[in-house]
């Protein structure tokens, strides 16, 4: 399964909409606090066998952000 695709059931297991969810969308027009961005991509962190930084997490402001982030820590 693709970072994208992980990331949307991740988001839907959170209850969380993705029927419109595109790379382009911001984390805050899908209603992601920051709660569910740190459990989201600390669950990302487990099955993937990586770390991300504070620094890292703050950046991330779309679904692009957060699948670029993966993709660079693979």
């Amino acid at each position: 399964m693709d970072t994208f695709s992980r990331l949307k059931t991740l988001l839907e297991n959170r209850g969380i909409k993705t029927g419109q969810l595109t790379e382009s969308s911001t984390l805050k027009e899908i209603g992601i606090d920051s709660l569910d961005l740190v459990e989201v991509l600390l669950e990302l962190e487990k099955e993937l066998n990586v770390t991300f930084s504070d620094d890292e997490l703050l950046g991330c402001r779309s679904v692009s952000d957060v699948v670029d982030l993966v993709a660079k820590k693979k």
